[in-house]
């Protein structure tokens, strides 16, 4: 394979059309079979065919810097990358194949080889001796084969021929050589315009791009026998199950594909700490009931296979200390989720994940032989690319994105409805209690559209008083458990407040009547029985909503006003006026229905090799941990079955 350096526009280089999977492999460049060798830079140049390692010279840190006859050298390239990242590689010394999988496994292009080649690699075969040691002087200074190395003895620059002599290191000067090989018209035609056009031939078809910048353009070029996984989403479920799938089955290339940041949701998941899972629930049977979608379905292998124990190893063998709080909430000892973020893109681009952000996946079909053909378009231009995939993992989280792209692969959506958010309270004294927490309170949520009683819409936890109603873990839950009914009644509703779930009603009238005793000369508005454990501002607006002035004596409250405060304080009607967000967590129920997934594997029942994972299914948990949980079991197994069918398809290749 033989390749040169032209220039074309990137405008005009993003319109490519049938560029296919090119901006998802790394190409080799140049070639190391024909011409071989190479230069040290300070030594003679070679004669052709006769070789110089590749590796000794990354050892020593030398660019290598072509072949001695026609071909010469070459590297390793990612077509769509930037340049300013190729300086940096040249000053990193990636420069054998060897190298390559190093930069690969960062994840960054490796630019070595090039030059060389033909008629000598630039300089020979035009000087005397000591005009190529003064040559061979400047050629060091420069750190590689120049046309400024030329200039400084006074001599012209004359490439190789056959993909000889280079002007930069990593590119092969076909333009400017002599001697033997393919010259420049090989790799260009005229147009029905008369104009010159550059040529990329991919896998035998032609496509032609106008000149401007430089790319590299490749000539027979041989398509990589890897198969590959395309994963659509870069969240929690995406890059786990992509980091899952590399490590059990290491040739198989991975790509996630993210239109924004990767990890984004992590990011701002528990207030910036990153909830990671709950480690007070491991029994799968007790786990799965806390997914008010799911519950049934997960209490079989999902959290068996990788649960919240197997989710706290895997970062701590990472070197992520984690702590769990006294609810069960996990966290990074950091208090940040940026140390989880962190972790999970180092380990990706360790084991040679490719993660490509700012593009999206718009479309994909099913086409022979169980592949996908996937079109992706970048966010902030008209560029569209097309990708070919062994296997595609749709770990979009609830975006309509993901939705779309499984219904065009024949998979049903149940309506996305949002979970997890916090109730709107009609009620101007909730406006003076803004910020008061209650660390117990019994909720109970009524519908006018749902006419049984449903066990899960109680619930008992701490509640927040907001200046526009109420949040806190008692209302996330309600909200979580009653998604989809909220929804049918437009978020309207009643909701019933307990504030003192240990007190039964004859207990708290007792209470009260004891303190009224005990306390009689004091005013109401500042004395109250201290076992409730409320604040004083809730008190008072207790005794504002009986009418009662805050300045009366105890003695003079009568038991009428006593049974009546007791009522409040048991059951206070609320009118929910619609919902808020809960920002720290937002979920959504619904997407694809899990009858239409197994969940021993992840993979689809309608469509083989086809993997889903994360909240795209119709699975949500409650706030403190399971969401996340949910995404990390999801992506591992989704991972490890794509790992194996990987795995297995290339030891039958092998077979064969």
């Amino acid at each position: 394979m033989r390749g040169h350096k032209k220039k074309i526009s990137r405008t005009n280089f993003a319109k490519l059309k049938g560029s296919r999977a090119l901006f998802l492999e790394w190409v080799w460049v140049g070639d190391s079979e024909v011409g071989g060798g190479g230069r040290r830079l300070g030594a003679r140049v070679p004669e052709s065919g006769e070789e110089v390692e590749e590796e000794e010279e990354a050892a020593a840190g030398r660019p290598f810097v072509g072949g001695g006859g026609g071909g010469g050298g070459g590297g390793w390239k990612a077509i769509c990358r930037r340049r300013r990242r190729r300086r940096r590689q040249r000053s990193e010394g990636l420069l054998s194949e060897e190298a390559a999988e190093a930069a690969a496994a960062c994840g960054r292009p490796f630019v070595g080889g090039g030059g060389g080649g033909g008629g000598g690699g630039g300089l020979e075969g035009h000087l005397s001796e000591e005009e190529e040691e003064e040559a061979v002087v400047a050629q060091r200074s420069e750190g590689l084969l120049s046309e400024a190395a030329a200039a400084a003895v006074g001599r012209p620059f004359v490439g190789g021929g056959g993909g000889g002599g280079g002007s930069e290191l990593g590119f092969l000067g076909i333009e400017r050589g002599r001697g033997r090989g393919r010259n420049r018209d090989s790799y260009c035609r005229t147009d029905k315009n008369g104009k010159r056009r550059l040529l990329l031939l991919d896998g035998g078809s032609i496509i032609s791009a106008k000149v401007n910048t430089y790319v590299f353009v490749l000539a027979n070029l041989v398509k990589p026998t890897k198969e590959t996984l395309i994963v659509v989403g870069g969240g929690a479920a995406g890059i786990y199950g992509a980091i899952r799938a590399k490590t059990v089955a290491p040739d198989l290339n991975v790509v996630v594909i993210e239109k924004g940041k990767p990890l984004s949701k992590v990011k701002i998941s528990g207030g910036g700490r990153c909830n990671v899972t709950n480690g007070h629930h491991t029994d799968n049977v007790v786990l799965a009931g806390y997914y008010p979608r799911g519950n049934k379905e997960l209490r079989g292998s999902f959290f068996k296979v990788h649960g919240p124990i197997d989710t706290m190893s895997w970062f701590s063998d990472c070197g992520v200390e984690l702590k769990t709080e006294p609810d069960g909430r996990v966290f990074p000892v950091t208090d940040s989720s940026s140390t989880i973020i962190d972790c999970l893109i180092s380990e990706a681009r360790k084991r040679g994940v490719v993660l490509e952000t700012g593009k999206t996946v718009t479309s994909v079909s099913a086409i022979s032989g169980c592949k996908f053909s996937v079109k992706v378009e970048k966010r902030t231009v008209g560029y569209v690319e097309h990708a070919e995939a062994n296997f595609l993992m749709i770990a979009s989280g609830s975006s309509e994105q993901g939705y779309k792209l499984a219904a065009q692969l024949g998979h049903s959506i149940v309506k996305p409805v949002p979970s997890l958010f916090t109730f709107k309270i009609d009620d101007f004294q909730l406006v003076e209690l803004s910020g008061v927490t209650f660390p117990k309170v019994r909720a109970q949520l009524k519908l006018a559209t749902v006419q049984k009683s449903i066990p899960a819409h109680t619930q008992v936890g701490p509640l927040l008083v907001t200046h526009w109603g109420f949040s806190g873990p008692v209302i996330l839950r309600l909200s979580a458990w009653g998604a989809r009914e909220l929804s049918d009644s437009d978020y309207k509703g009643t909701l019933h407040l307990d504030f003192v779930p240990d007190f039964n009603v004859e207990d708290l009238k007792s209470l009260l009547i004891a303190h009224k005793n005990k306390f009689a000369k004091q005013k109401v508005a500042n004395s109250f029985p201290s076992e409730l454990g409320l604040v004083k501002r809730f008190w008072r607006c207790i005794l504002e909503r009986e009418g009662l002035d805050g300045d009366l004596l105890w003695a003079y409250i009568s038991n009428n006003s006593l049974i009546s405060i007791t009522s409040h304080l048991k059951n206070c009607s609320f009118s929910v006026k619609g919902k808020g967000q809960f920002k720290d967590e937002f979920v959504t129920a619904g997407g694809v229905p899990l009858s239409e997934i197994s969940l021993n594997t992840m993979e689809s029942r309608i469509q083989p090799h086809l993997f889903f994972a994360g909240e795209v299914l119709n699975i949500d948990g409650i706030t403190g941990g399971f969401n996340f949980q949910n995404a990390w079991s999801g992506g591992y197994i989704a991972g490890t079955s794509i790992g194996n069918l990987a795995t297995a398809s290339s030891l039958e290749e092998e077979t064969v």
